[in-house]
């Protein structure tokens, strides 16, 4: 993606370079943070590999690629994994906040990291669905899976808990439903996700769905006149009412989900089972159901705070309270109510 970090850097290696030249570390935002709770700088596992700047085979910095682009291995910082200790809370932190000596660890810093640790995947052949403004699906894998298929299918190797990989694509998920309900709300506001969902439900005859990754979608000033008249062109028929505009776009983001199962089936010449749908689109019982339909595999959802339970489970496991990411699981299954969404 252009927004990750290495081209960034990059940018600001030849255009901004009085910026890189007077910087003494390379922090992502979650390392930011537990360097401010601890004094001890690193940088994290999992938010480090969606930089583009760490060997996914080697889990190490990528140093070869980033002399080539001239970015200063003085800024990079030591990878830490999930799970390991990163330092002690500071004195001056201590006397702030009336806390003792006690440890901070890593944990996955990456969100989608963490939801994929609370996913209760029952095996390799079921794959994970983090849904909220943007969508994250593909399954965990032991190692990376890189090859001319992979790129071609643009599915990307993510580093997650437990050295595994999130071999994954990512999809714009309900940010355009999010936009659309802000544009409603100015002159209703009263109008909320539930009635939206209710409305699209009922306009099932609007069987055609727009294209999420269209440019049309990233950051319109009116994001219902974006979906109309994307519509109206693509398609030739002028959308009218809620439930119509927002059909459009549910019809969109599954067709996408679709489209990603099959290439997770393609590229790992093995079929997904089932897929775990975990975050806040889950409480969109209407986008469940359909993604059931659409992929014509069962659906099974929770937990809706899956990121920041996989935080929690990864400090358990560092803590020596659960063994492994697969007790967490369980006990994740156990504690949260799990639904399943079978296909009509």
């Amino acid at each position: 993606m252009t927004v990750n970090t290495l081209f960034q850097l990059f940018y600001d290696t030849r255009f901004r370079s009085p910026l890189v030249e007077h910087a003494h570390a390379l922090l992502f935002m979650p390392d930011l943070f537990s360097y401010a709770l601890t004094g001890e700088k690193y940088n994290e596992y999992t938010i480090a590999s969606t930089s583009m700047m760490l060997d996914s085979r080697r889990r190490e910095w990528a140093v070869e690629l980033l002399e080539r682009l001239g970015i200063p291995l003085r800024l990079l910082q030591p990878i830490i994994m999930p799970g390991k200790l990163w330092g002690m809370l500071s004195e001056d932190v201590q006397q702030e906040v009336g806390l003792g000596n006690i440890p901070v660890f890593a944990v996955g810093t990456h969100d989608t990291a963490s939801a994929v640790c609370a996913t209760p995947l029952k095996n390799r052949h079921a794959a994970y669905l983090s849904c909220g403004t943007w969508s994250l699906l593909g399954v965990e894998l032991d190692q990376p899976l890189i090859n001319r298929d992979a790129f071609e299918c643009n599915f990307t190797n993510e580093g997650g808990v437990d050295t595994t990989i999130r071999y994954l694509k990512n999809i714009p998920g309900l940010w355009i439903i999010q936009q659309l309900r802000k544009k409603w709300a100015q002159v209703d506001g009263t109008i909320g996700y539930a009635e939206i969902s209710a409305a699209a439900r009922d306009a099932d005859h609007i069987e055609f769905g727009v294209d999420p990754n269209h440019d049309f979608f990233i950051a319109p000033l009116d994001m219902e006149e974006a979906v109309v008249g994307f519509c109206e062109h693509t398609f030739g028929i002028r959308l009218r009412t809620i439930g119509e505009i927002s059909r459009a776009v549910y019809n969109g983001i599954v067709s996408e989900y679709k489209r990603a199962v099959e290439g997770l089936e393609y590229t790992l010449a093995s079929k997904i089972q089932c897929v775990n749908m975990v975050g806040g689109g889950i409480q969109d019982a209407f986008l469940c159901q359909l993604t059931a339909d659409t992929l014509g595999k069962p659906v099974m959802t929770g937990p809706v705070e899956a990121s920041a339970v996989g935080n929690i489970l990864m400090q358990l496991k560092a803590l020596n309270r659960i063994h492994d990411v697969a007790e967490g699981r369980k006990i994740v299954e156990g504690s949260f109510e799990m639904k399943e969404y079978r296909p009509n």
